[in-house]
């Protein structure tokens, strides 16, 4: 996979990120974090706002309700007033009691097992399976090229809306896997069925090599190989162009010792609430065809634009086909990712009414770091680089000064800001694309809860 499009020539060589960097980071945050909001007895969801995005009388809010609130006249823009939180589900801790607030449900596994596109439980493995050959469900299982993912008829597991088209007929866009998630975006939808085809090709070609092979022996074969070629992706390109090559050798150490110990992996909560989160920060706000050509980033003739993102999260008006999938990778290939800064493209942060779940993406993920318990950034901050802290001049060896003037505005004191607001300030560190803070995090993933703070 190509995360490097080239490198800008200046006072210092800056390596220029393709998309791909942030299509990746999305599938593997959704690899080992699964957030679980609590919901009503029966398993219907909590809602804490009105069906007009307003504000609830107190005697109406459930008690894990934690909604953001802004003021109401921001209404007559077009701006919801109420953003539905429910608070997540707190995990029951070795002594069969719930936990401290830092210890909350986690869905998915601490391993790099791909099951976003496997499935999390039993059922969504038996869902996504064809029980053929070792196949996957896919639109086309004859022609594995040209396949897309299998659609669903009922779309309220899989939080996508379905759309009519001229004639008034449904148009269903929603895909079907292992994850609900895999209708967010084109990105999801694009990096999901590149897996699922490449698990029905090796699929088909051990059965070609194998005819004796029953269909559960195809399947896991296939999904070991699948799970092995995305996990080599992950640890010796991925990982090394988002750290920096510097800290290969303490990803491969940190490996070593997880082997060795056969223990079972936990991700923390650091990791899967904060530093999993900073691909956000370089998401664009139109994706661009660049054709099929020499046509790069760095050309001067303008791109038509293939989709804009508001559009497009969990509503989908894109009518996918084996083409269109090909743009969609060709732009990921060669669009440059946006600068890694404390600031999110207007389609990540609107705010519509229009599209109220999760439509200020930034403020959902402060409001879950507080919910879920996390300490101030100037902690890890300590921890992770072993400098301490105690004034605001004290961050300008990590952050640049006009972006501490715009944490000022926001922030009353330096205690206050939060972790995934500071690792996402941060300067990225040399040959990375996040800084030191995030850096430590991700590198130490399984281990931070042993980090004293």
């Amino acid at each position: 996979m190509d995360f490097i499009s080239g490198k800008e020539s200046g006072e210092t060589e800056t390596i220029v990120r393709s998309l791909a960097v942030v299509q990746w980071a999305q599938f593997i945050s959704s690899d080992l974090s699964k957030t679980v909001a609590t919901s009503m007895s029966n398993g219907a969801p909590i809602e804490c706002c009105s069906s007009q995005n307003y504000r609830i009388q107190p005697r109406h809010n459930h008690p894990a309700c934690a909604p953001l609130l802004r003021e109401d006249s921001n209404r007559r823009y077009g701006q919801a007033t109420c953003l539905n939180y429910v608070r997540s589900a707190l995990a029951v801790g070795n002594t069969c009691t719930f936990a401290a607030p830092e210890l909350k449900l986690n869905q998915a596994t601490g391993d790099l097992d791909m099951s976003p596109l496997y499935g999390f439980t039993e059922s969504a493995r038996q869902r996504i399976r064809l029980y053929k050959d070792g196949l996957l469900k896919s639109t086309n299982p004859g022609q594995i090229k040209n396949s897309l993912l299998p659609l669903v008829t009922k779309d309220s597991h899989h939080f996508c809306a379905h759309r009519l088209d001229k004639e008034g007929s449904d148009r269903n866009n929603c895909f079907m896997s292992g994850d609900s998630r895999v209708n967010s975006n084109p990105f999801t939808i694009t990096l999901y069925t590149i897996f699922m085809r490449n698990h029905n090709q090796l699929a088909t070609a051990l059965k070609k090599a194998h005819p004796q092979w029953n269909d559960e022996k195809l399947y896991q074969t296939a999904k070991t190989i699948n799970v092995d070629i995305y996990k080599r992706i992950v640890l010796k390109e991925w990982l090394v162009n988002v750290l920096g090559r510097s800290m290969v050798g303490e990803i491969e150490k940190e490996q070593r010792k997880i082997g060795k110990s056969g223990s079972s992996v936990e991700v923390s909560n650091e990791y899967a609430i904060a530093a999993s989160r900073f691909y956000l920060s370089m998401m664009p706000n139109d994706v661009h065809n660049y054709g099929f050509g020499d046509v790069s980033a760095s050309s001067t003739v303008p791109p038509t634009d293939i989709f804009t993102l508001k559009d497009q999260l969990y509503n989908s008006n894109i009518s996918y086909t084996a083409q269109k999938l090909d743009e969609i990778l060709n732009a990921v290939i060669h669009q440059r990712t946006m600068r890694m800064d404390n600031s999110y493209v207007e389609s990540l942060v609107s705010n519509s009414v229009r599209r109220p779940t999760h439509s200020d993406a930034l403020a959902f993920d402060i409001q879950r770091g507080r919910d879920h318990g996390l300490q101030p950034y100037y902690k890890y901050l300590e921890v992770c680089t072993n400098v301490k802290i105690s004034k605001w001049d004290d961050l300008k060896q990590f952050i640049a000064a006009e972006d501490i003037e715009k944490l000022k505005k926001v922030y009353q004191n330096w205690q206050d800001i939060d972790l995934i607001v500071g690792g996402i300030s941060e300067i990225p560190a040399k040959d990375a694309a996040v800084g030191p803070t995030f850096q430590c995090i991700i590198v130490n993933l399984p281990h931070l809860r042993q980090i004293k703070i």
